[in-house]
């Protein structure tokens, strides 16, 4: 397993220093680096940034400063090189008085710091060596039988100042700049290593949401925020049973017969250049199948108050297990009307009266369907039977005897009738009987008409004509 070390190691550094041009120059006793990677390990590279290369056998430690500069104060400013599990790069590392050692999984050891030139760019490389300490502040003689075999590392450092015995390293904070963890170590079963370039993370990834009926032949819409930053492309995938659909990679949906019965739910993913990809998976929805043959109630009756309407619908396929009533004034549900017939009310006069069937059965979307309106009207009260008066006899004159109900009607419609039948041209509140007439019975039927109001009709006793 390669480990990360340096090659300007602290190590005897109590000898001499000095800086020239900014860049801090070693005397005394120095321990150079190896070459190549150490024997047993091997490694790959696969990042190329734009401040510079990973080298295969050396890890370019000046390649570190492309997102973090460290501020240089004196000799002692540097750098140490940690490795974090992911998740835990960030500790609480802010304030000049916390000690470096041992802030992550495994963190250089403060005689290993590196070396800073004028502008603040490590100007010392690095290699996968030795001189770490675990989290535990303990030396790790051995990194290759340390580290996780298969396993993800965050790679970084921070700014530090070393103490005068070069014992300790501090932090040096950065102002406004977080520590800088952004490359990842990859390790593998077989002791290989790969660092790949840091991607950012996006935030605020938000759960998609799905729109929609989830019934074969409706269309679903699947919605989404955007994450933190606004990512180059937003793409969208649609999954069955948690499985892609061949072709189903628009922000809609709709849905065929294969999808019923099973679970449909959407993937989006986010992507920018330099950051991770990043998904988040919709809860699914389950598919029901429809009806066939669906046709709207029809309500019989009379419509005023008073009067009981009924309703009757036609089966649709395949049969409901559960079908149930409801009945709506103006569009709202009528407060405990849920029969197949409804008893109009003084409330329902002029109001539009409908019927609402509604249809269920396991693995079908409930549906229903609604009558159409129809608009009750008040009746009139205190409607009696007309009479006539007059000779009942062949070329005499009878006329109507009518007593108005309530309200005052607008008008007043008069027919004659014959054996029950309606006498031709006879709609008047008069009648001369003719020829015709003899022997038959005679009676009046009289219409009550006002707006707003069911026509109200009373036929009078009859009479035989002589």
């Amino acid at each position: 397993m390669a480990i990360l070390g340096n090659t300007s190691s602290r190590r005897g550094m109590q000898a001499a220093s000095a800086v020239v041009g900014g860049v801090l120059l070693l005397t005394g006793s120095i321990i150079p680096a190896h070459a190549v990677v150490p024997a047993g390990s091997s490694g790959t590279v696969s990042s190329s940034k734009s401040a510079g290369t990973w080298a295969a056998a050396d890890l370019a430690a000046t390649a570190l400063t492309t997102d973090l500069v460290c501020p240089v104060t004196d000799e002692l400013s540097g750098a140490v090189v940690f490795l974090s599990d992911r998740g835990a790069e960030t500790p609480a590392v802010t304030g000049s008085d916390v000690r470096v050692e041992s802030l992550y999984s495994f963190t250089q050891d403060a005689l290993f710091q590196m070396s800073l030139d004028a502008n603040g760019n490590l100007a010392a490389s690095s290699t996968l060596e030795n001189g770490f300490r675990d989290s535990s502040n303990a030396a790790v003689a051995d990194m290759a039988a340390t580290v996780k075999p298969n396993h993800p590392y965050s790679i970084g450092y921070v700014c530090t100042q070393q103490s005068a015995d070069f014992a300790t390293a501090t932090v040096n904070a950065v102002s406004g700049k977080p520590v800088a963890a952004w490359a990842t170590l990859t390790t593998d079963a077989a002791g290989q290593w790969t660092i790949s370039a840091a991607q950012g993370t996006f935030s605020s990834v938000a759960t998609p949401t799905i729109s929609g009926t989830a019934a074969v032949g409706y269309t679903l819409t699947a919605k989404t925020a955007a994450p933190v930053p606004a990512p180059d492309a937003t793409t969208f995938q649609w999954l069955r049973n948690g499985s892609p659909i061949g072709g189903a990679t628009a922000s809609a949906y709709k849905q065929v017969a294969a999808d019923q019965g099973q679970k449909i739910s959407v993937r989006v993913r986010h992507t920018k250049a330099e950051y991770d990809t990043a998904e988040k998976v919709s809860a699914a929805m389950t598919v029901q199948a429809l009806f066939s043959g669906l046709v709207a109630p029809k309500l019989s009756g009379t419509a005023a108050t008073g009067y009981v309407l009924k309703s009757t619908f036609t089966w649709p396929s395949p049969r409901p297990t559960a079908i149930t009533y409801r009945w709506l004034r103006n569009g709202v549900i009528i407060s405990g009307a849920t029969a197949a017939t409804y008893k109009l009310t003084a409330l329902d006069r002029g109001k539009q009266i409908r019927s609402r069937v509604s249809f269920y059965r396991t693995g079908y979307l409930a549906t229903y369907r609604d009558s159409t309106a129809v608009v009750p009207k008040a009746v009139f009260t205190s409607v009696t039977a007309p009479g006539f008066s007059g000779t009942t006899a062949v070329g005499y004159t009878v006329r109507a005897a009518v007593r108005l109900p309530s309200p005052a009607p607008a008008a007043i419609a008069y027919q004659w009738l014959r054996n029950g039948v309606p006498i031709y041209r006879a709609t008047g509140a008069s009648y001369r009987l003719t020829a015709m007439d003899r022997g038959k019975q005679l009676r009046l039927r009289v219409q009550f008409i006002r707006s707003g109001y069911l026509t109200a009709t009373a036929t009078s006793a009859y009479r035989v004509i002589r």
